[in-house]
């Protein structure tokens, strides 16, 4: 026997054991085979089924169709879009086409019409006449009328908002009296001149007021007084005295026996309306803290009284009037010069700018006023009612 080369038993073991193991790899892939061809077996027949399935459902579907370039093309042409089909129908029936292109030579839309005009805020004069028609008993100023100031000497007429020259004008230069005017009561305070002031009443501050003539005069802050002023939080109150009224129960004379606080302003024209059908005194009383701070705000118009239109205190109305417009720089609309006439029932303002006192209530001109108020009355009642407030005064001292 030859002698074994040496390694060589070794090398047999060797591939012995390659060969035992490529069998049992070989085993296992065999078996990996077999479990491989049964899944994907039974994926492909899944799929052949679902393939089957939609093609069952194209054939069954509705006839409709998209109309194509070439021909109709139907459900059967396009088996794997059966599931877009209606998206395909909607689409089908929208209309793609470019709008058509406007006229040239048609004209464009018109613009839409311009917003209308405001109207023009109403006149100082058809303001005054409102006011005045409908005041009443109210607790507001611009509810129950107009202001008017008559110029009673105690102003300067060059500055009328200032006291006049005396020394006893210089008491009373803490107050300014006015009366409230409306359809109702249209008196002003008799013994004063023929003209005067329209107060615009937002602009008003009140102290207290009177039913009737309240001798302000005669209670005094700023020099020894004849009566005693009442004092609110110890302080004087100009022109207000000699006590504050409780009760509408008037007294049946001239002069107010009492005054009326600021906020009580409808209580005094109800008494007005009440004591003033029963004697000669008719007009009130408002005293107001003076408005020379509050220019030209203050003011609403200057006026004159039928009585004076063609005097020759007309003329001086007329020139402390400029004076205002010059000073303030304000318009004839703005501080209109008007003729005040009590004895109208409607529309007792009028314009008195041109010279001779034109009627214009509601824009309609009716002639000059001094030619057709009754004059003659209005002057008997001014004398009538003075002359009652003098009587009074001499008897009461």
């Amino acid at each position: 026997m030859g002698k074994k080369e040496p390694g060589t038993e070794h090398e047999c073991s060797v591939l012995r054991l390659a060969l035992c193991l490529l069998a049992v790899e070989a085993g296992k892939l065999l078996r990996r085979r077999r479990v491989a061809q049964a899944l994907v077996g039974t994926l492909a027949h899944k799929a052949r089924e679902t393939h089957r399935e939609a093609t069952r459902r194209v054939h069954e579907a509705s006839s409709s169709h998209v109309h194509g370039r070439d021909g109709k093309v139907g459900p059967a042409h396009l088996p794997h879009l059966t599931r877009r089909e209606p998206v395909l129908r909607a689409l089908a029936c929208l209309d793609v086409r470019r709008p058509r292109a406007a006229k040239r030579d048609e004209p464009p839309p018109p613009p839409p019409p311009p917003p209308s005009p405001r109207p023009p805020p109403p006149s100082m004069l058809s303001v005054l006449n409102t006011r005045w028609a409908a005041g009443k008993p109210a607790a507001a100023l611009d509810e129950a009328g107009i202001l008017i100031h008559i110029f009673d000497g105690v102003t300067s007429r060059t500055n009328p908002f200032e006291p006049c020259g005396s020394a006893w004008c210089a008491r009373l230069r803490d107050r300014l009296s006015v009366s409230v005017v409306n359809a109702r009561r249209p008196d002003v305070y008799p013994k004063g001149s023929c003209a005067g002031l329209v107060v615009a009443s937002e602009m008003a501050e009140p102290r207290c007021s009177y039913y009737s003539d309240g001798g302000s005069n005669r209670m005094l802050c700023l020099a020894a007084s004849a009566k005693e002023p009442l004092r609110v939080d110890g302080e004087c109150v100009p022109g207000c005295g000699p006590q504050w009224c409780v009760s509408l129960e008037p007294l049946l004379h001239c002069h107010a026996g009492c005054a009326w606080r600021p906020d009580q302003l409808e209580q005094m024209l109800l008494q007005q309306e009440h004591v003033n059908n029963r004697h000669a005194c008719l007009h009130n009383e408002v005293v107001l803290r003076p408005l020379a701070d509050r220019m030209p705000q203050a003011l609403a118009a200057v006026f004159m009284l039928p009585s004076c239109v063609g005097t020759a205190e007309a003329e001086e109305v007329r020139q402390l009037h400029a004076r205002l417009l010059l000073t303030y720089g304000l318009s004839s609309k703005r501080l209109p010069l008007l003729v005040y006439n009590p004895d109208h029932s409607t529309d007792p303002f009028s314009d008195a700018s041109g010279g001779r006192g034109r009627r214009m209530g509601h824009g309609a001109q009716a002639g000059v006023v001094g030619r057709r108020d009754r004059g003659w009355l209005s002057r008997l009642r001014r004398f009538s009612h003075g002359l009652a407030l003098s009587l009074f005064e001499v008897l009461n001292g």
